[in-house]
């Protein structure tokens, strides 16, 4: 299934859209697009609102009732405001 990315500025490193398998959750897709916001050891989002926010079909991410276990579907779309940039 195809999910949308939405950075608000273009970065070479995040991809506009990802394919994911069936029952993949909303972790699966950080961990593809976005890994850094990701703890590799835990599996656990890293809250750092000074430089990111991530919605995903307008709803933040800190409101989802499951969280980063929250099932994609087809046609979700993943919003990344990077507040920060290190150049």
């Amino acid at each position: 299934m195809e999910i949308k990315i939405e950075p608000n500025i273009e970065l070479s490193e995040i991809p506009l859209s990802i394919s994911l398998k069936e029952g993949a959750c909303l972790r699966d897709a950080l961990l593809m697009a976005t890994p850094q916001v990701i703890n590799k050891e835990t599996g656990e989002y890293i809250d750092d609102p000074d430089f990111w926010d991530i919605r995903l079909n307008e709803v933040a991410i800190y409101h989802l009732k499951a969280g980063l276990d929250t099932k994609m579907n087809g046609g979700d779309v993943i919003r990344l405001k990077i507040l920060y940039h290190l150049s």
